[in-house]
């Protein structure tokens, strides 16, 4: 009667700290071992990184003014309103595919 009962105990010892400790202690101790950005720091992060790859909503970009050029010439045209495709939508599709 020993044996099953010190066996039931450990069981439930490990069913408690494997059930019930384990998952209160592990976000704690992975936040200390690998620390995240702060929300800040990632909006600014990718703020930086948006900058550095250009704004379809701002047509003196410089990125943006090399597609135009780029979207004229392989059309063969010297407008954006002489464009068989809508433009805008070239402009939205560079935009998304850069971000």
């Amino acid at each position: 009667c020993r044996r099953g009962r010190d066996a039931l105990l450990v069981s439930l010892a490990v069913w408690v700290w494997l059930a019930l400790l384990v998952p209160r202690v592990a976000p704690d101790v992975a936040s200390a071992a690998y620390r995240l950005p702060t929300r800040l720091e990632t909006d600014v992060a990718i703020q930086r990184d948006l900058r550095t790859l250009g704004d379809s909503h701002n047509p003196d970009d410089p990125h943006f003014a090399q597609f135009k050029q780029q979207t004229l010439a392989r059309y063969g045209v010297q407008r954006v309103e002489e464009l068989p495709v809508n433009y805008k939508g070239l402009l939205a599709l560079e935009g998304e595919r850069l971000t």
